[in-house]
């Protein structure tokens, strides 16, 4: 049979004779719809002959296809074998590719998480055709990773890498992902750049956004980190905002490295010196000191004595009433006056007794401090020498007079 005769042949078949999608049931048994078996599978095909700048194959049974001669690295003789992959039908005969041109071959070598490129041919309000090498793709409006304001229309004819979130051969369907292959980009460059930090460096970066329990925090060199908002100051900070500005610069220490580097935690309080550095030369165990109550919980009250500085009376320690709420005995903001019991400035602990050792409740008249009391609560003496400093020190002073 000519390559021309072939064609002809084609023709008459799709006139009159068996139709297509009864001859590829034939071909393929598991139910398919005819108009979208192109790339299913890798098929072996005989070079048929040659004409002009067209090369006919014949597939099989009752199935002949042709493509382009330029897609051979040589001019095929008649009798020689191929793989091909199937793209559509036009004029009865199948259009064809050589399996080894293309990008991705088949369906069957899709898999799920494979990060492939990928070009937009087209746009609906659902979201983007999309073709991966000669493969069809759909890409969900929720997956293009464009903002509610942008259409998906803005991506056609662009290309893009994108991750196979879905696949289904039956129905000749993939689904891809522009959002989460840019995720997986930007996880390896913030993994490959985390390899540089170092634990308890001092890097720069800006606030990118604040959030409830911290801030997003972007550093030089665009690695991602976290500043929890326990982190931000020595003292409790309620919102992240009072204390922080969006696209404000910092100064932070890096605290922690996680997950490979896609978490990295830094601190603000970290940077300066701790109120705790040095507390054991200025606080004695048995030292009376004025506090305000900051928190109260059900086993105990937790008493600032200093900035940055809070400790905890437990409940047994509060002289309270044991069969009523501490908060019957207490509330947040009081001034009262405590001992302390016990010091451990590595972990950062206080512990506070409203009573003296031997039991007796303690007079606040006690506590009646001195201007010198009140300065060896301050970390450094210099500091009163700055206007800052002054002016703590000052409002001390008008506390505890």
């Amino acid at each position: 049979m000519t390559a021309r005769g072939s064609r002809s042949q084609a023709k008459s078949k799709r006139r009159g004779r068996a139709p297509s999608g009864a001859r590829l049931a034939e071909v393929f048994p598991e139910e398919v719809d005819p108009r979208g078996i192109h790339t299913l599978r890798v098929m072996m095909g005989t070079v048929e002959g040659v004409d002009g700048r067209d090369v006919f194959v014949d597939l099989g049974p009752r199935m002949q296809g042709v493509l382009p001669l330029g897609r051979f690295t040589r001019a095929p003789k008649r009798g020689e074998s191929f793989e091909f992959t199937l793209r559509g039908q036009e004029d009865g005969l199948w259009a064809v590719e050589l399996a080894e041109t293309q990008p991705m071959v088949s369906w069957e070598t899709m898999e799920l998480g494979s990060l492939v490129e990928a070009r937009a041919i087209g746009a609906n309000a659902g979201g983007l055709e999309c073709k991966v090498g000669q493969l069809h793709g759909f890409m969900p409006r929720s997956e293009c990773g464009i903002g509610r304001r942008t259409r998906p229309h803005a991506l056609v004819g662009r290309r893009f890498w994108a991750e196979v979130i879905e696949v289904d051969r039956e129905r000749q369907r993939v689904l891809l992902s522009r959002k989460r292959a840019s995720q997986r980009r930007s996880e390896s460059h913030q993994a490959r750049g985390a390899q540089t930090l170092k634990l308890g460096a001092i890097v720069s970066g800006r606030v990118d956004r604040l959030l409830a329990n911290g801030a997003a925090i972007r550093l030089d060199g665009g690695l991602r980190a976290f500043l929890h908002v326990s982190d931000i100051d020595h003292e409790r900070v309620a919102d992240p905002a009072d204390r922080l500005d969006p696209e404000q610069r910092l100064e932070l220490r890096v605290l922690a490295i996680r997950r490979g580097g896609r978490r990295i935690s830094v601190g603000l309080k970290q940077v300066g010196p701790s109120p705790w550095t040095g507390l054991e030369a200025r606080v004695n165990a048995g030292a009376l000191l004025r506090g305000e109550v900051t928190c109260i919980r059900e086993f105990g009250v937790f008493v600032r004595v200093s900035r940055g500085v809070v400790g905890l009376v437990r409940a047994a320690e509060a002289n309270a009433d044991p069969t009523r709420s501490l908060r019957h005995a207490y509330r947040e903001g009081q001034s009262i006056v405590v001992r302390a019991v016990s010091l451990d400035v590595e972990r950062e602990r206080l512990e506070l007794s409203t009573l003296h050792a031997d039991g007796r409740e303690i007079d606040p008249a006690e506590a009646d401090l001195e201007v010198e009391d009140l300065r060896r609560l301050l970390p450094e003496p210099k500091l009163l020498e700055t206007p800052l400093g002054a002016k703590l020190f000052a409002a001390l002073i008008g506390r505890n007079g």
